[in-house]
């Protein structure tokens, strides 16, 4: 009799976890790998796969105690059980074994993109496991025969250095072992800033929220980066430092702690690193580190009668957007298969730098333009954040006719309300806060030609500011505003500074074929096989 005894829901329930893969990341969460898509095993949307496997084949709901035993054991066997593993868990994108793969987020047909070094392919050859947020959106299949000029006409940008600097972000953004530079674009009212924060997101990370408010604190920008490839704020005035801070932390993949919840001494450790783009009408980045790893890129206002109706725009950027794609695709092929760049002078994002400069060859610009574009934007970034300072403005005004000055913090402050005497005493620092203000301040003066020291003795303290002359000539520069600068050869003297490899004349078009492409056409193949 006991022999035919019905099964409980609990054991109907463990016989579907016992045909899941179970595992851990490296943080120790627990994953369950079902149908080709992975959830945590803590998760609403895991319990709610539970829930319609039970009712697909019982036509009934399983209790909810029932459902919690289940996790439960799921998230032990994954832990404990001796076939249990670590494998991390990627979203939107992932690197396996030299190639990347790039989750469509499709549910029918091929829903995987595979970049080597040889082209890409609809389809992948590698295994990589992704975790699906709720508000991801489908990347359509990429086509190949597309240019990446094709993208320049749905972009407000004021010259071709910037046009290079934004496929230099998207390329990064496609490769999760590159820290990707802060993306700040500003404007005056008009100017298309949350149309091109969208569109750049589209392109690599769909969401049916593509942008959105800032957050209140930190544990919301964890939750926003651990749903998506892509932060994007919107309509920013301004940041404060706390959220400033925090967004360096997320670009560069550095980690966040806090108290384990209904716990006394448990910490939790969070790590993220994504790309994240920033928009809004005033001055956003103004602090020195977030600066230091960003790309600001100032819009121009559209005229009227250059304005298109939002309807139309997108139904032309959704038929454009396949061929966009095989275009950004054979970039990045070209980058996994360049050679490592001999950089002489390694800026700030030194990854991002040198992952450019090996995308470059795709790119209509002799070899060394991107990462000269990228330090010129970096010194412009220097003179907003220097220029929105109360006290760099005056300290630059002190050393405006003279090549020295030193003096102790009440002197310094004296001297700065004497040359700038439409300062108030709440736009300075107070005393104490005089040696930390400098300090943070530093490595900006120092690139505009200025050098500072804080000597301490027994007798003083003393503030000490001198002119030095290895500041950077701003005549080898690229302009940035330049309207009409068609991708200048690479053989200034910025580039032949900082690049130690000779200028390569013979650059190719956007829209010319890869390195693959052309061998396989030699071999009346295409490069980009679609399954």
């Amino acid at each position: 009799m006991s022999k035919n005894k019905e099964k409980t829901i609990t054991e109907k329930l463990i016989e579907f976890i016992n045909d899941l893969t179970l595992f851990v990341d490296s943080k120790g969460m627990g994953w369950a790998r079902a149908e080709g898509q992975c959830f945590p095993i803590k998760s609403d949307p895991f319990e709610q796969w539970l829930r319609y496997k039970y009712y697909n084949q019982y036509q009934k709901a399983p209790y909810k105690q029932a459902i919690q035993d289940v996790i439960e054991l799921a998230s032990s066997k994954a832990r404990f059980d001796t076939n249990s593993y670590t494998e991390d868990v990627n979203i939107r994108v992932a690197k396996v074994e030299g190639a990347i793969i790039i989750d469509r987020v499709s549910e029918y047909g091929t829903n995987t993109v595979e970049i080597t070094a040889e082209g890409w392919q609809n389809g992948a050859t590698q295994v990589a496991k992704f975790w699906r947020a709720k508000g991801m959106n489908e990347l359509p299949k990429p086509q190949s025969g597309g240019t990446i000029n094709t993208l320049r006409k749905y972009l407000n940008i004021r010259s071709n250095s910037d046009f290079r600097l934004l496929i230099a972000w998207l390329l990064t953004a496609y490769n999760p072992e590159v820290p990707c530079p802060i993306l700040v674009l500003q404007g005056e009212q008009g100017s298309a800033k949350s149309t091109t924060a969208k569109v750049l997101r589209s392109l690599v990370d769909p969401n049916g929220a593509l942008i959105r408010s800032a957050p209140k604190n930190e544990e919301d920008l964890i939750i926003q980066a651990q749903n998506s490839r892509i932060i994007c704020l919107d309509n920013l005035s301004g940041l404060k430092d706390w959220l400033s801070d925090a967004l360096c932390r997320v670009c560069t993949g550095s980690g966040f702690s806090t108290r384990t919840r209904f716990t006394n001494r448990d910490e939790e450790i969070f790590s993220v690193k994504r790309p994240i783009i920033l928009n809004g009408i005033d001055e956003i980045a103004t602090r020195g580190d977030l600066l230091d790893r960003s790309i600001v890129l100032n819009l121009p206002p559209i005229p009227s009668y250059k304005r298109k109706d939002s309807r139309r725009f997108w139904k032309e950027f959704k038929r454009d957007k396949p061929s966009i794609l095989g275009a950004l695709f054979n970039a990045v092929s070209e980058g996994l298969r360049a050679e490592e760049p001999n950089l002489r002078i390694v800026p700030r994002m030194a990854d991002f730098a040198e992952w450019a400069t090996r995308c470059e060859t795709a790119f209509n610009c002799g070899r060394g333009t991107v990462i000269a574009d990228y330090t010129s934007n970096k010194i412009e970034a220097v003179k907003v954040e220097l220029d929105s300072n109360y006290l760099a403005c005056a300290i630059q005004k002190i050393l405006s006719h003279k090549d020295k000055y030193e003096g102790t913090a009440t002197e310094l402050l004296e001297e700065v309300r004497s040359v700038s005497p439409e300062i108030n005493d709440k736009q300075l620092p107070k005393l104490n806060q005089l040696k930390s203000e400098l300090t943070r301040l530093a490595p900006a003066f120092r690139k505009i030609g200025i050098e500072y020291k804080y000597n301490r003795t027994s007798q003083r303290r003393v503030h000490f500011f001198e002119k030095i002359s290895d500041k950077p000539s701003e005549a080898s520069l690229p302009s940035q505003n330049r309207m009409d600068d068609d991708a200048y050869d690479g053989n200034d003297a910025l580039n032949s500074k900082l690049y130690n490899t000779e200028v390569n004349p013979n650059s190719k078009l956007f829209g010319t074929p890869s390195l693959s492409e052309k061998r396989n056409l030699r071999n009346g193949q295409t490069s980009n096989k679609s399954h």
